[in-house]
């Protein structure tokens, strides 16, 4: 009895850091440098391009003035920030993605929304294609993801190339291009930055029961409702928002808020060790593209295989509270696996061992001596004292040494892209 209401009592402290870090998230022109645009995706709660909130506080930078992607623009960089549904899950996210690049009706597949219990379609986005003119799935693109953004690119890309058997055999008629596969040509390279490849164990303790989740996307919708928070949730195909092109406001509704706690069809669930295992299976490396993880740690070694907090490092406030979660959750099994001491090391939320690469797919550690090759990931080396928030957020100017610091790591990273 204990037990169960600490777990809970435990859930639900972690249901409210988690909405703490979703509410808290003049350049000169140059010519582009590449010809393959970059799409950066974002993570779980964040937000995009034509988002009310990416003007007031983008999620690329955090405050006006630090904006990654005008930065980027302002090398030379061609980039897009498209928002995809922040408590969506990755096939939901990929399918708004694939939406808004090639100008088209959101089509979630036949199969998919029929076994989710949700609408087959959403926005509709002919005509605002995020680049201007729709993606032709033959022109190259870089994507770029942070945390969740990670795993909804990956399942772009393997979508795109290999399909989707169970799409094209719900709808022949009119299954999506998206599940047809044979578009291997479009993805010219994948980046995660501290993406939760093999899951978190801290989402699992939000997401074992289905009380926390629905209690978490219930208090984001309310949020929303009331005015309270601009972000727009994007989960139309459940019935509890609305696209404001329509004029139309979503009421507060519990039933869909259960309903998508149930269905297992949400990122808590996919960012859990099992539903990070179930994905990785649907998800196969596309050969002809290139492959890279970066990833941050802000903990070190502790007694009896745990690890703590470093004391040097300056860490975003609710990671105080999930990082000793992540660490005393080793040695034991959570999701239906063993988790070994060397899930201890994380960045705040994400374990480091997650984060380097899928378990079941080749990688290599990068060495900027050898030549790189596609259809393998490349870990690059850890950022020792940055958190998971550091990546988004220019004004904590300790991880990266300064802002500038903050900016070239991202002007690194698109350089070495564009160099392959």
């Amino acid at each position: 009895m204990r037990n169960n209401i600490l777990n809970k009592f435990i859930s639900l402290i972690l249901c409210l850091c988690i909405l703490a870090f979703c509410t808290v998230t003049g350049f000169a022109k140059s010519q582009n440098k590449t010809d393959y645009p970059f799409i950066y995706v974002h993570g779980m709660c964040g937000w995009g391009d034509g988002s009310p909130q990416e003007e007031k506080s983008p999620y690329w930078g955090t405050q006006p003035e630090n904006n990654v992607m005008n930065y980027l623009r302002s090398q030379g960089y061609t980039v897009y920030n498209p928002p995809v549904g922040g408590y969506s899950s990755a096939w939901d996210r990929a399918c708004e993605l694939y939406a808004q690049l090639t100008g088209t009706v959101v089509d979630y597949g036949a199969a998919h929304s029929k076994e989710c219990g949700h609408s087959r379609y959403g926005r509709d986005y002919s005509g605002k294609a995020s680049m201007g003119k729709p993606w032709d799935l033959e022109s190259p693109l870089n994507f770029v993801g942070h945390s969740f953004g990670g795993e909804t690119i990956r399942l772009l890309a393997s979508l795109l190339a290999y399909g989707d058997k169970n799409e094209i055999n719900a709808d022949k008629d009119n299954c999506s291009e998206l599940f047809k596969g044979g578009h291997e040509k479009g993805i010219r390279s994948i980046t995660t930055i501290s993406s939760p490849h093999n899951g978190s164990t801290v989402s699992n303790y939000v997401s074992d029961s289905f009380v926390p989740s629905f209690l978490m996307i219930l208090i984001l919708q309310a949020r929303c409702v009331s005015g309270k928070s601009v972000n727009d949730l994007m989960l139309d195909q459940w019935g509890i928002s609305k696209d404001p092109a329509s004029g139309e406001k979503a009421s507060l509704n519990p039933l869909a808020c259960l309903k998508i706690a149930l269905s297992n069809d949400h990122c808590g669930y996919d960012l859990t060790v099992q539903g990070a295992e179930k994905l990785n299976k649907k998800i196969k490396t596309v050969k002809s593209a290139y492959y890279f993880s970066y990833t941050a740690c802000i903990t070190e070694d502790a007694k009896f295989g745990y690890t703590k907090l470093n004391k040097n490092y300056d860490v975003f406030l609710p990671f105080k509270i999930s990082s000793p979660m992540i660490s005393a959750s080793v040695n034991m099994f959570i999701g239906g696996k063993y988790i070994d001491k060397d899930w201890g090391a994380n960045d705040g939320i994400v374990p480091l061992k997650s984060a380097l690469y899928p378990f079941n797919e080749d990688h290599i550690t990068y060495d900027e001596s050898r030549e790189i090759i596609p259809g393998v990931w490349y870990v690059m080396p850890t950022i020792y004292g940055a958190d998971h928030y550091d990546f988004c957020n220019a004004a904590d100017e300790k991880a990266f040494g300064s802002l500038q610091g903050f900016f070239d790591f991202y002007t690194d990273l698109s350089e070495l892209i564009c160099n392959i």
